[in-house]
This record gives structure tokens, sequence and C-alpha cells, in this order.
């Protein structure tokens, strides 16, 4: 995945296509020009779980899922799953990875992220 940060945007910007697959939603391919605004860690939990929106951990898992919610392809529960089958894939431990997929079930908006990320892509012609 290479990815090029976006610092007046507080964002970063997929360079090329991630990939990923699952049962419930086939083969995901994310475009190579997708601005996404990270994982959704309130900064409170950054210093508890030694992790920030955008450590190299949570960045794949964060993109494929806030392209899901994005593009609202499927079912909510299935990108949160991916989510955290992603993070696992990727080395995090059991334990952060289901305290960031719980947070994903219960505190990220349904299906659309912020208005931040809304407008972002418009303005760069995502949506």
């Amino acid at each position: 995945m290479i990815v090029e940060p976006i610092p007046e945007k507080g964002m970063y910007q997929t360079k090329t296509v991630v990939k990923f697959h699952t049962k419930a939603l086939g083969t995901v391919k994310v475009a190579g020009n997708f601005l996404w605004d990270g994982a959704s860690i309130p900064s409170l939990f950054w210093g508890v779980l030694d992790l920030t929106p955008f450590h190299p951990m949570v960045m794949r898992a964060s993109c494929i899922h806030d392209w899901g919610y994005t593009h609202r392809i499927g079912k909510r529960r299935d990108w949160d799953e991916a989510f955290y089958i992603i993070l696992m894939e990727d080395g995090m431990s059991e334990a952060k990875a289901t305290t960031l997929w719980a947070g994903a079930r219960t505190a990220v908006r349904p299906f659309g992220g912020t208005m931040k990320t809304k407008l972002l892509m418009l303005s760069c012609g995502q949506c």
C-alpha cells in the first residue's frame, strides 16, 4: 500500500490500488486516489493504545473501512468485520483489534463518516 500524506487536509491519499477479499464483500479494490482521515481513535486513547489514526498498523484497515462506509456497498457490519480481519492480518494484537472494532461498531457514524470527509471527497471528485 503506497500512500501520500495531505497535511493541509489532515488526510492521506492512496497512490496505488488497495485490495482485500472477504466472503461477505467479495474482492474490494480501493482506487489509487482515495482520501481518508485515518482510524477513528480519540486522542485520549492514543497513548493507552500506543496507536494514532495513521499508525502503520491501522492504515490499510482504516482505508478499506472508510472506503466501504463512503461508497455504501454492502452492510455496515461486513465493513466492521473486514476492519477487524485486516487489523489482525497486519499484526495487531487481538485485544487492540477487538477494542478498535468495538469502537467502529459503536462510535463511528453509520455509513457516512464525518462531514469533513464528505466535503473533501466532493472537492477531489471521489463521489
